[in-house]
This record gives C-alpha cells, structure tokens and sequence, in this order.
C-alpha cells in the first residue's frame, strides 16, 4: 500500500471503515 498525502486516505486510515468515506464525501460536498 503506497502513502497518500491526500486527506481521503489519511481520514480512511484513521476510521479505517466506510464509515470513513462516507464523512469524507460529507466533508467534499460541504
């Protein structure tokens, strides 16, 4: 797995759960 700078895959990393992405795609249509 190759390190991603971009805020998607740190928040992904952090939640490490779709629950993760569904807050990024929250955050990205804000």
């Amino acid at each position: 797995m190759s390190k991603n700078n971009r805020p998607e895959s740190i928040l992904s990393n952090l939640c490490g759960s779709t629950n993760g992405q569904e807050f990024i795609l929250q955050l990205w249509q804000h």
